[in-house]
């Protein structure tokens, strides 16, 4: 509160992040979302796999036991979906137990980190986002450009300015697991939706097109100095 207001600027990455400084001068503010960079087009039109990709820090706040505790709600009826989790940290070991103990050891992978992201979210069935805080997810904003249909909890702050829900991704409540296995449910038995929404998810690639997002930045550069 001391240093900030003395900016001329201040950039948040969201809405949300930005409503988080109520006592900042709404003149100063200013939301740039992340860009996405130039679309591989050959990549959305691959075939994608029955997985379940999730991806980021394995802390809790990214939730990812969630995702766990959906899918062993509704594998037993899609037997062959499967689910892969990229990342590392602290909750590593206490979720590779969750999944012995749900007897899923055969149909939930630990990947561990990648630096092929792009290429698992290609072929990825569907995304999930499980997280209880963002400031606004880049596996998300990746995930919709590769056409990647998505689940995402709509936590503060960022998925609910990405996503309409049923249009372009699912929403569901932060912490709850029943609403998200729903959603699995629902998108893994109907391939039609997995495709409309997959479309429709990648027109995030002209709305963040890093041009765009380029000359926002540019534009606040140049009057400010």
């Amino acid at each position: 509160r001391i240093t900030y207001p003395r900016a001329k600027q201040m950039v948040f990455v969201s809405k949300g992040a930005a409503s988080s400084c109520p006592w900042l001068p709404e003149h100063k503010k200013q939301v740039i979302y992340n860009a996405v960079e130039k679309p591989d087009n050959s990549n959305t039109s691959l075939p994608r796999d029955r997985t379940i990709v999730a991806i980021g820090r394995l802390k809790k706040l990214k939730g990812f036991d969630l995702l766990i505790s959906a899918f062993a709600k509704v594998s037993t009826d899609f037997p062959d979906w499967r689910v892969k989790i990229y990342g590392d940290g602290p909750e590593g070991e206490s979720l590779q137990h969750q999944i012995k103990a749900l007897h899923l050891t055969d149909k939930i992978e630990m990947c561990g980190p990648t630096q092929k992201v792009h290429n698992a979210l290609s072929k990825a069935g569907i995304f999930v986002l499980t997280s209880y805080y963002e400031g606004m997810p880049n596996a998300l904003i990746e995930a919709m450009s590769t056409g990647a249909p998505c689940i995402s909890t709509d936590c503060p702050h960022g998925p609910n300015e990405l996503i309409r829900s049923g249009y372009n991704g699912i929403l569901t409540p932060v912490g709850q697991v029943a609403p998200l296995s729903e959603a699995l449910r629902n998108l893994m038995a109907t391939p039609k939706m997995r495709r409309q929404i997959g479309d429709n998810a990648l027109k995030i690639n002209k709305t963040l097109d890093i041009d765009l997002i380029s000359k926002q930045w540019f534009d606040v550069i140049t009057n400010t100095t």
